[in-house]
């Protein structure tokens, strides 16, 4: 909540209800995973755990402002039976139109290949910008928190800025994209007022259903059009 270019920006209102709301609902889709709402320790975050405590399948853990990598790794710990080899998927909560197909292919990537570490789909910037999500194991997160402990903040401040900053340790890769698809213009992550603006007037005038069920094509095609 204590985004400094668009504070609030994860309860922000679209067709009355929170932003939020619509990045869990399209998250509920992807079928065999738990969600877990990693928010901050700070006093204007109990916004956000008194609007998640409506969802019966969501969990929420509190953690460090600062220091991301911690807060996501304690996070995991929390989590019972845990082991390293499970995978785990960082959703940022201002890509409201998150697409669980574009996010199961990232899954499925490094499901079947042991020797990647993240999948970022954003490495290359033909994919529409915030449809996606970085996946790697618990096992990776376990290392990145334990080598980050004597670090320089601003690589406790990204989940894999660590990882991305030691290409000779880290094998990170992006998806593979359809060119028929391509539209980098297009950017559905929401940054700032003029973001939340253009995404708030699309997503209201597709309407409620729309904005849970549609997938990547239906979100460029209807984009396209309404711009």
């Amino acid at each position: 909540m204590s985004s400094t270019r668009l504070p609030g920006k994860v309860l922000k209102e679209i067709n009355k209800k929170p932003a939020l709301w619509y990045v869990l609902k399209r998250l509920s889709q992807i079928s065999q995973s738990s969600i877990y709402v990693a928010t901050s320790d700070l006093e204007i975050d109990d916004q956000i755990v008194d609007f998640v405590s409506q969802f019966n399948n969501v969990t929420v853990f509190r953690g460090s402002h600062t220091d991301i990598v911690q807060r996501f790794n304690q996070c995991l710990e929390s989590i019972p039976d845990i082991n390293n080899d499970d995978i785990v998927v960082r959703v940022c909560a201002d890509n409201y139109m998150i697409c669980p197909s574009i996010v199961m292919k990232a899954v499925n990537i490094i499901s079947n290949q042991d020797n990647i570490d993240v999948v970022n789909p954003f490495i290359n910037t033909e994919l529409l910008f915030g449809c996606g999500a970085e996946v790697s194991r618990v096992g990776i997160i376990r290392e990145i928190y334990d080598l980050t402990r004597g670090c320089e903040q601003h690589l406790k401040e990204h989940l894999f800025f660590y990882a991305y900053n030691n290409p000779s340790k880290y094998n990170c890769v992006s998806l593979p994209y359809d060119e028929t698809l391509t539209h980098q213009e297009i950017n559905i992550s929401v940054d700032t007022i003029k973001d939340f603006e253009f995404i708030r007037t699309w997503m209201e005038s597709i309407g409620v259903e729309a904005c849970i069920s549609y997938d990547y094509d239906d979100i460029i095609q209807s984009i396209v059009e309404f711009c």
